[in-house]
């Protein structure tokens, strides 16, 4: 009898640290959180104490906010202090000894939203995530977009108000200055210091120790002043989500982050906003507006539902196989006189999956499915935490493609996953095969 898989993701936020571990019918089993540390080392020591809490687990991936770079390296996180260039998934790895798959935070809410959670089902959405600040994910054609960089989704440093508040990335005016959980609180306070919100400061103190918590205690109890600060915030949410509609054109726009906890006072005010505020609203259909069926924990749901696809092509009669190893799901897709340019594409016609990297002397081969290069590589696929040991004898008969799990590699060294990573192997540079194809 197999054990069960245990999945760890853990979903780093601007105030809490959020983990999560999940079985193979992706229901949760554990859950633990911390309080967001100061400084790149006091954040690798707080995942190292969730990912212990939560042992043991058989994979573990990370969602961070800010610019995430494929090789999983936080280049930026204005919500976050003192990161800059961190690498998060290769110092963690250190540590745990094990594999770490490291992306942008929204972008795992995202992708959990879509695989099991109120995106099911959806081509085309976008998912914002309002929390500290604000983050975004989005999904076009069936596919997950990531952009030249892999900075897709940084939605909350749009400038609303180019004369408006100061924002931690340097700018003014930033989408999530006004619309998230911070920019909920300063215009709680804003309002107070107008003389507004009486009871809302007698319970908070002060003026400066008003905050959005204590502002939807009293919306929830009828308190008008309270409730005329929820419906700016809805304006300013639903600017931004008109924004996006113009830009994307989306059927599907899912609400997500700590601030769903208040959608019984946010839903209403953004979905009048939204329709008042959107381009020729009478000519054309609305998104649906939803908010996730995950609430706070698509965030840490997703790493890993981000990092287990990885994509595997071995010799199969006619055809390639082409394994998606997300939560035991499998693809079989033919390999119709693909050159190694069109294998991006294939790979890509599973949903969430990266494209095949490999070296640009190798491409496959229509003909028997085998693998041309000058050299023996491992792979490893973005999202994947088991590349692929390719091992090429001296002819078409012989060729063959050997699946071995890149922990296992003499010469790898456990990391983050990143996009295209390639690690010499120890087998040597035998013979390349002459096999037919089309070369890249």
């Amino acid at each position: 009898m197999t054990t069960p898989a245990r999945r760890v993701g853990i979903d780093v936020g601007g105030t809490k640290c959020l983990a999560l571990c999940l079985d193979d019918d992706l229901q949760v089993v554990g859950e633990a959180r911390r309080p967001t540390p100061k400084g790149p080392d006091a954040i690798i020591d707080t995942l190292v104490g969730l990912a212990e809490e939560l042992a043991p687990f058989d994979t573990i991936g990370v969602g961070v906010p800010g610019l995430v770079t494929m090789d999983g390296t936080l280049r930026a996180a204005p919500n976050l202090v003192d990161i800059r260039d961190f690498h998060v998934g290769r110092l963690l790895a250190d540590r745990l000894g094990t594999d770490v798959h490291v992306d942008n935070d929204a972008t795992c809410a995202a992708v959990a939203e879509w695989k099991r959670g109120v995106a099911r089902g959806s081509d085309d959405f976008v998912m914002v995530t309002l929390g500290t600040g604000i983050g975004g994910g989005v999904v076009a054609g069936g596919r997950l977009v990531r952009g030249a960089n892999g900075f897709t989704g940084e939605i909350g440093h749009m400038v609303v108000d180019p004369t408006g508040p100061p924002c931690p990335c340097g700018r003014r005016g930033c989408w999530e200055r006004y619309a998230s959980g911070s920019g909920l609180g300063r215009l709680a306070r804003d309002a107070a210091a107008a003389h507004r919100l009486t009871r809302v400061v007698e319970t908070a103190g002060s003026v400066d120790d008003v905050r959005g918590e204590q502002l939807a205690v009293a919306a929830r109890e009828g308190d008008l002043e309270a409730l005329e600060v929820f419906d700016e915030f809805g304006r300013w949410v639903a600017l931004g989500l008109v924004n996006l509609t113009n830009l994307l054109d989306p059927g599907l726009l899912v609400l997500g982050g700590g601030l769903a906890a208040s959608k019984d006072l946010a839903s209403g005010p953004i979905r009048r906003w939204f329709a008042e505020l959107l381009y020729a609203p009478e000519l054309r259909p609305h998104p649906r507006l939803e908010f996730a069926e995950m609430g706070e924990r698509a965030g840490a749901g997703g790493p890993r539902a981000v990092g287990g696809w990885g994509a595997v092509c071995a010799p199969a009669g006619q055809g390639c196989w082409c394994i998606a190893r997300k939560f035991i799901r499998e693809a079989s897709i033919s390999c119709q006189a693909a050159s190694l340019p069109a294998m991006p594409a294939v790979l890509d016609s599973l949903p969430g999956s990266s494209a095949l990297y490999t070296s640009k002397k190798c491409w496959i081969s229509s003909t028997n499915c085998g693998v041309r290069s000058s050299r023996s590589w491992t792979f490893a696929q973005r999202g994947s935490f088991g590349g692929t040991q390719i091992s090429l004898a001296s002819s078409p008969a012989s060729s063959r493609m050997n699946s071995t799990p890149t922990g296992r590699a003499a010469t790898h060294t456990p990391g983050y996953t990143g996009s295209s990573s390639r690690t010499k192997a120890s087998s040597g540079s035998p013979s390349p095969p002459s096999v037919s194809g089309t070369k890249p």
